[in-house]
């Protein structure tokens, strides 16, 4: 498999094929990444709701109804294999580095015990021009190291 770090392109071999046996930490983080792709995938469906309901807090029937759209989602979700069409751009990967690296850092400005910011605020931080100024500065940084 081939990833990159600060601009290097690294090659590692898959360890796990179709079948494999997995261990109590392995099924832990697949079962993790599992679910921060439905998380992901249902954050939209979520928002939406948030702006419609009165008073931008959901009553406990609109939680239930998005609780059952969300296990629905989940009995059904399958891994895929990354698509050109929703692979992520070194950019976009940058920038969800700085965007989270700025809001954990306000978040613990505000609260030092904070755990970091929640994936909303790191989603509105995204849009920030400075996140996505730094964002291109990092990754041009990258490319004037050698290699």
């Amino acid at each position: 498999m081939r990833f990159t770090i600060e601009g290097y392109a690294f090659t590692i071999p898959d360890r796990h094929q179709p079948g494999d046996v997995l261990s109590e930490i392995e099924a832990h983080a697949l079962n993790s990444f599992r679910v921060r792709n439905i998380q992901i995938q249902m954050l939209r469906k979520v928002r939406q709701a948030i702006s419609q309901s009165s008073g931008q807090i959901l009553s406990p029937e609109e939680l239930a109804s998005l609780q059952s759209q969300i296990a629905k989602y989940a009995e059904s979700y399958q891994f895929s294999l990354p698509t050109r069409q929703n692979a992520i751009t070194p950019l976009e990967l940058e920038i969800e580095i700085v965007a989270k690296e700025m809001a954990d850092k306000q978040a613990r400005l505000k609260d030092w015990t904070s755990p970091g910011a929640d994936p909303a605020t790191i989603e509105q931080f995204k849009s920030l021009p400075v996140v996505q100024i730094e964002a291109r500065r990092r990754l041009e940084d990258s490319k004037s190291l050698p290699l």
